[in-house]
């Protein structure tokens, strides 16, 4: 899949020990998920999503837990219903080595350009 996707769902969990949001994407090629992790190495991600779904980015009282990263509800639920552009890759299955997995890599505006890996053969 690769061009604009338009979010279906969107909803944060406390996972662990880290927040995560769950995103559902979507468009006429397809649906992929991305349960986007948040912890100080990924928030590059969350920056591009905001910026990508045109959401500011979060002040401090939308985040509710600093320790975990957490954002409130009201914050995630902005997200809900924007379209964003989604670069995806493939990746090494984690559960099966010898297969290969499209994955989210990041967002972008929905009018730039987006990038995809086809399969290796």
């Amino acid at each position: 899949m690769h061009g604009n996707a338009v979010r279906r769902r969107v909803k944060s969990s406390q996972q662990r020990n880290h927040f995560e949001i769950r995103l559902k994407l979507a468009n006429q090629q397809g649906t992929i998920r991305d349960w986007l992790v948040i912890t100080e190495n990924s928030v590059g991600k969350v920056v591009a999503l905001a910026n990508a779904a045109r959401v500011d980015l979060p002040s401090d009282a939308d985040v509710v837990d600093t320790a975990k990263l957490a954002l409130s509800q009201g914050y995630v639920d902005q997200f809900i219903g924007k379209s964003v552009g989604v670069v995806i890759r493939n990746e090494t299955d984690y559960k099966d080595p010898t297969q290969e997995r499209p994955r989210v890599q990041g967002y972008v505006d929905r009018f730039a350009a987006v990038l995809y890996s086809p399969p290796l053969t």
